[in-house]
């Protein structure tokens, strides 16, 4: 629990923030993948920063 602690204020000083959970990072893959057979890792940062930004899922034009 204190090494938690530490590694958490190590990554605070350092500038990391949290920004998703693990289950927000779950279904923005999921919802993508849906939408996009396999999506590159590009699409899927795309599709993060876009959740992150909108607090809304990202939709593609692909077909």
């Amino acid at each position: 629990m204190e090494e938690e602690k530490k590694e958490r204020e190590k990554l605070v000083s350092e500038g990391w923030i949290s920004t998703l959970s693990i289950e927000d990072i779950e279904d923005v893959i999921d919802n993508l993948s849906q939408q996009i057979e396999a999506p590159t890792q590009e699409q899927i940062l795309a599709a993060f920063t876009f959740y992150y930004e909108n607090d809304a899922f990202f939709e593609c034009d692909e077909e």
